[in-house]
């Protein structure tokens, strides 16, 4: 996040600008799998616990794990090395 507007990490881009609400969707717990009646369309628990803050150094640390995997042919991206 920076100020309000919230960005999320591409392997291919880097940091880009979440124009498609991709985390904001997962903050307010959105769940677009749902029907339109359903009442965990919104505010959907399994959603929001997907998202989780981290800092700036274990960001990089990530990335840097998902890069190095993706140049040796990974699929998974790389987290499993967390």
């Amino acid at each position: 996040m920076e100020g309000n507007f919230p960005y999320i990490y591409d392997p291919e881009q880097g940091w880009i600008s979440d124009k498609e609400f991709l985390l904001m969707d997962r903050i307010m717990g959105y769940d677009l799998s749902e029907p339109d009646v359903s009442p965990y369309r919104i505010d959907n628990l399994d959603m929001q616990e997907r998202v989780g803050k981290i800092g700036r150094a274990e960001a990089k640390k990530r990335i840097s794990i998902i890069r190095n995997n993706i140049r040796s042919g990974f699929d998974s991206g790389g987290m499993e090395e967390l």
